[in-house]
C-alpha cells in the first residue's frame, strides 16, 4: 500500500487537491444558477426565508416547489456570498476543501471500524494488534479515502456547487457513526455510575449531528437508522436492553422529523417535476416501467464499479425502455444471451425475455451474493461489519431506487456520494481476515521454529511462505496503484468537463446523443450566441437540429418546442414557427416568455388581431406571477 502513513491526511489532501485544483477556475454551471446566482435567499441572508423556503428559494409549501429542504447548505452559500460575493472561485474552493475533509473523516472512520472489528468488536482490547498490523489497518483507511476521493462519479458532487449538500450530509453522517463508536467505547470503559451520563451525552450529540445531516440534504435523515444499525451490528456490548434503548432514542427523532416535514408541506410531500426530469414517474406501461427501474438499478451499480461513461443528466431515452434496447445497449447482457440463444436476440420475444432474465439475474444475483456473504460473516465469524456495510448501502441508495419514492431525476451521479463509502467498507473489511490469517500463520511458524530450530523442512516452508506472501503483496500494491492512477486520470478528465455549461452539456451529448434536456440546453446557448455571430444562419440551423432532437426524444418538453419556434422565427420563417409555439403553449399555458414570442410570430405572420390578444394574455400572466413571486423551478431550461 502506502510506504508511510504518519502524514496520511497530508497524502489525502495533496492527492485529492491535485485532482480537483482545476475546478477552482470553473464557472457556475447547471443548477448552480438557480440555487446560487438567481436565489435571493443566498444574496439577502434572511434566516427566516432560508428555513421556510426550499433549496431553490421558493416557499416550501408552494405547489411548484420540488420540496428540496437544505437550509444548512444554503447557509454555507450565504457565507460564501457574504465574504466573496458571486466569485465562483471561492464557492468551488469551499467544495474542494469540504470534499478533502470528507475523505479525511472517511479514513478515520474506516480505520476505527476495521480496527474495532480486528479486536473482536470489543473496545477494551486496544492492544491486541501489533504495530505492523495497525499500520496495515491505517493504510486501508487511507486507500479507501483515496478511492472515494478520486472516484469519477463524485466529480459531480464537487464541481457542481449544489453537490455540497451531498458532501455535508456525508460528513455529518460519518460524524454520527464516530460518535456511536465513542459512545460504546466510553460507556464500556467507565463505571456504572458514569454510564447513564455518557449515554445521554452521546445520544444527544448523535441526534443533533443527524439533524444537521438532514438539514444539509433530505437523505441525511437516514443517518439515524444507519447509526442504529452500526451500533447493533458492529459492537460486542450491544445487548437486547441497549438495542431497545437506542431504537427509542434514534428512531423517535427520525419519525419526529418526518412528521414535521409532513406538517410543513401541508401533506404534499411529493416533489413537483416534469417528464423531462423523471420520465420513469410518468410511464404508464408497467412492463416498460419495470424495465426502466431495473436499468436504473443496473446503472447505479455500473457507475460504482465501472464508471467508464458519465453524464450530468439522465433524461428520456438515456436508459433502455423498450424491448429491443435492453440487449442492444447492454454489452454484458448481450454477451451472456449470445452464449445461450440459438436465434438473434433482437428477433424473437422469447429470446428477448431471456435478456431481461439475464440482466435481472446478474444484477440482483450480485446483490444477493453480497447479502449471503455478509450473513455468513455475521453468523459464523461473529463479524457484523459486512452486514452493516451492505445494509448501509441499501438504506442510502433506497431514495434513488424509484421503489415507492418519487424523486426529480432518473439517475444522478451525486446520489452515489454516500453509497460508495458503504461499498468500499464492505470490500476492504475482508482485509482484516487476510491479515489475521497471516498473523496466525506467522505465529504457527514461530512456534514450530522454537520446537525444532534445526528442522530444515520448517525453514523451507517458512521461506516459501514468505516468498508467496511477498509476491502477493507486490501484486496487490501494483494493482491498487494502477486502479488509483486510473481513477485519478479519469476524474481529472471529468473535472475539465464541468468548466462551463456548453462544455458540460456537449459532454453529456457524447454519452447520450438524444438526451432531450441537453439538446435543448446546447441549442439554447447556440441560439443566444447567434445574435452576435458572423455565421448567424449556420448557427441557427445547428440550434434547430438540437431542438428537433429534443422534441423528438421528449414531446412534452415545452421549452424545447418554444425554442424550436424561436429559431424558425429568427430565420425569418414566422408562419413555420407558429405550430411549435402552439405546442409549447399547450404544455405550459402560463409562461410569459412563450406567449410574448408567440405574439411576435403572429404579428410577423400578418395575424395582428390575434397577436394583440396574446400580448394582453402575456401581460396578465406577468402581473400574476409578480404578485405570487414565483420562482422558476430548477432544470426548467430558458
Amino acid at each position: 500500500m502506502l510506504p508511510h502513513v504518519s502524514n496520511k491526511y497530508l497524502v489525502i489532501l495533496t492527492v485529492v487537491f491535485i485532482c480537483y485544483h482545476r475546478s477552482l477556475y470553473h464557472k457556475f454551471v447547471f443548477d448552480d444558477n438557480f440555487a446560487i446566482v438567481k436565489n435571493k435567499d443566498v444574496h439577502e441572508f434572511n434566516t427566516y426565508d432560508i428555513f421556510s423556503h426550499d433549496f431553490w428559494g421558493m416557499e416550501i409549501n408552494n405547489m411548484l416547489s420540488n420540496k428540496s429542504y437544505r437550509p444548512v447548505t444554503t447557509l454555507t452559500f450565504c457565507l460564501n456570498y457574504w465574504f466573496t460575493n458571486l466569485d465562483p472561485y471561492y464557492f468551488h474552493l469551499t467544495n474542494v476543501v469540504l470534499h478533502i475533509l470528507a475523505c479525511s473523516i472517511i479514513s478515520i472512520f474506516i480505520t476505527s471500524t476495521i480496527n474495532n472489528t480486528a479486536n473482536n468488536n470489543d473496545c477494551k482490547k486496544s492492544t491486541r494488534k501489533t504495530k505492523v498490523e495497525n499500520h496495515v489497518i491505517t493504510n486501508i483507511g487511507v486507500v479507501v479515502s483515496l478511492l472515494h476521493g478520486l472516484h469519477p462519479v463524485n466529480v459531480e458532487s464537487v464541481c457542481n456547487i449544489v453537490g455540497r449538500a451531498e458532501i455535508l450530509s456525508l460528513i455529518f453522517t460519518l460524524t454520527c457513526l464516530l460518535l456511536v463508536k465513542k459512545m460504546h467505547c466510553n460507556v464500556s470503559n467507565t463505571t456504572d455510575r458514569d454510564n447513564t451520563c455518557n449515554k445521554h451525552y452521546y445520544s444527544v450529540s448523535i441526534i443533533v449531528t443527524a439533524t444537521f445531516a438532514y438539514l444539509s440534504k433530505e437523505s441525511g435523515l437516514l443517518s439515524l437508522p444507519i447509526s442504529l444499525l452500526y451500533s447493533t451490528l458492529c459492537f460486542k456490548n450491544s445487548s437486547w436492553k441497549r438495542i431497545k434503548y437506542e431504537s427509542i432514542i434514534f428512531l423517535t427523532p427520525f419519525v419526529a422529523h418526518i412528521t414535521i416535514r409532513y406538517y410543513m408541506l401541508n401533506g404534499n410531500v411529493s416533489p413537483n417535476f416534469t417528464y423531462v426530469d423523471n420520465p420513469l414517474n410518468f410511464e404508464k406501461d408497467m412492463h416498460k416501467k419495470m424495465i426502466l427501474t431495473m436499468n436504473v438499478h443496473w446503472e447505479y451499480i455500473r457507475l460504482i464499479i465501472y464508471p467508464n461513461t458519465l453524464s450530468c443528466d439522465y433524461g428520456p431515452v438515456s436508459l433502455p425502455t423498450s424491448n429491443n434496447e435492453v440487449c442492444s445497449n447492454n454489452q454484458i447482457v448481450a454477451s451472456f444471451v449470445s452464449l445461450v440463444a440459438t436465434n438473434n436476440y433482437t428477433d424473437t420475444n422469447g429470446t428477448f425475455v431471456s435478456c431481461i432474465i439475464v440482466q435481472a439475474s446478474i444484477l440482483y444475483g450480485f446483490l444477493m451474493t453480497m447479502f449471503f456473504i455478509s450473513m455468513y460473516y455475521y453468523m459464523y465469524q461473529r463479524n457484523g461489519i459486512k452486514l452493516f456495510a451492505f445494509l448501509w448501502f441499501l438504506v442510502s441508495i433506497y431514495p434513488a431506487s424509484h421503489l415507492g419514492m418519487k424523486i426529480g431525476t432518473v439517475v444522478a451521479e451525486r446520489l452515489l456520494y454516500t453509497p460508495i463509502v458503504a461499498v468500499l467498507l464492505w470490500f476492504f473489511s475482508s482485509f482484516v481476515d487476510v491479515n489475521d490469517v497471516g498473523a496466525k500463520d506467522s505465529e504457527i511458524v514461530d512456534k514450530e521454529n522454537k520446537i525444532s530450530t534445526n528442522n530444515q523442512i520448517t525453514n523451507i516452508n517458512k521461506t516459501v511462505s514468505n516468498f508467496v506472501c511477498s509476491i502477493c503483496s507486490v501484486l496487490y500494491r501494483v494493482i491498487l496503484s494502477i486502479i488509483i492512477i486510473k481513477l485519478a486520470m479519469q476524474s481529472m478528465n471529468r473535472v475539465d468537463k464541468w468548466k462551463d455549461n456548453i462544455t458540460l452539456f456537449k459532454s453529456a451529448l457524447e454519452t447520450y446523443p438524444n438526451n432531450a434536456r441537453m439538446n435543448n440546453n446546447v441549442g439554447t446557448i447556440i441560439l443566444r450566441n447567434s445574435v452576435n455571430s458572423v455565421k448567424r444562419t449556420k448557427d441557427l440551423q445547428l440550434a434547430q437540429t438540437h431542438f428537433h432532437r429534443a422534441v423528438t426524444s421528449a414531446p412534452t418538453h415545452a421549452m424545447a418546442w418554444h425554442n424550436y419556434g424561436l429559431t424558425l422565427l429568427m430565420l425569418n420563417r414566422p408562419k413555420d414557427s407558429l405550430p411549435y409555439f402552439e405546442n409549447a403553449i399547450k404544455l405550459e399555458a402560463n409562461v410569459e416568455m412563450i406567449l410574448n414570442n408567440y405574439g411576435i410570430a403572429l404579428k410577423n405572420a400578418g395575424k395582428t388581431q390575434k397577436a394583440q390578444q396574446i400580448f394582453k394574455r402575456a401581460e396578465n400572466v406577468g402581473k400574476l406571477l409578480q404578485q405570487n413571486k414565483q420562482v422558476k423551478r430548477p432544470g426548467f431550461d430558458e
